[in-house]
C-alpha cells in the first residue's frame, strides 16, 4: 500500500463525518449512499494495513478534535461515532466473509489458476470488492486471468445497458397508456 492510502482513510472519515454532523446518514440510497461508498473504501483500505475498528474510532475521534472551530462536531460527537462504528462492523464482517469464501474455494481446489468466472461470482454477484479478490488470490499464490475477467465485466455492462433501455421504453410505454386511459 502507498503512503497515499492513509491520507484517503483520513480524507474520507472527515467528510464522513461532517456530513454525520450535518444530519446526513449511512443509508442504501442518496447522499447516503456516497458515506456507504466511502466508508466501504476506508474498510477495505484498513484491512490492507491491518488497522482495526479502534484505529479507526481513534481517527475519527481526532478528526473532531483538531476541527474545533466546529462546534456541532463535538455536539454530536457519539451519535457520529456510534453510526461509524456501527458501518465499520458491518463492512469488516463482510470482508472477513468475503475472505472465507475465497478461502473455502481455495481449500477446494488445488490448482493455481481461479477460473475467470469465479472471480466474477464472486465480484459481480456476492459484491466483494475486485481489490480484496486480487490481493488475496496472491497472498494464497493463485492466479487469474484479468483480461477474461475484465471481458465478463464488459459483457455485464452492455447487457445491463440494453436492460435499462427495455425498462425505459416499458415505463414508456405504460405511461403512454396510462394517459391514454384517463382520456376516455
Amino acid at each position: 500500500m502507498r503512503k497515499g492510502d492513509y491520507y484517503i482513510i483520513a480524507d474520507h472519515l472527515r467528510t464522513i463525518i461532517f456530513a454525520l454532523a450535518d444530519g446526513a446518514k449511512i443509508e442504501q440510497r442518496g447522499r447516503g449512499y456516497i458515506l456507504k461508498k466511502l466508508l466501504k473504501r476506508v474498510c477495505l483500505i484498513s484491512y490492507f494495513f491491518g488497522l482495526t475498528l479502534d484505529n479507526l474510532l481513534l481517527v475519527s475521534k481526532k478528526i473532531i478534535a483538531v476541527n474545533n472551530f466546529y462546534v456541532h462536531l463535538k455536539e454530536n460527537e457519539d451519535s457520529i461515532l456510534s453510526q461509524i462504528k456501527e458501518e465499520i462492523e458491518k463492512e469488516n464482517n463482510f470482508i472477513a466473509k468475503s475472505t472465507k469464501k475465497i478461502d473455502d474455494y481455495c481449500a477446494k481446489n488445488p490448482q493455481r489458476m481461479v477460473a475467470s468466472d469465479i472471480i466474477f461470482l464472486w465480484y459481480d454477484t456476492y459484491g466483494f470488492p475486485f481489490e480484496l479478490i486480487s490481493s488475496y488470490l496472491k497472498k494464497k499464490q493463485k492466479m487469474f486471468s484479468e483480461t477474461e475477467f475484465n471481458k465478463l465485466l464488459e459483457k455485464q455492462k452492455i447487457l445491463g445497458k440494453e436492460d435499462r433501455k427495455k425498462r425505459k421504453v416499458l415505463t414508456f410505454d405504460k405511461n403512454i397508456t396510462e394517459k391514454n386511459r384517463q382520456k376516455k
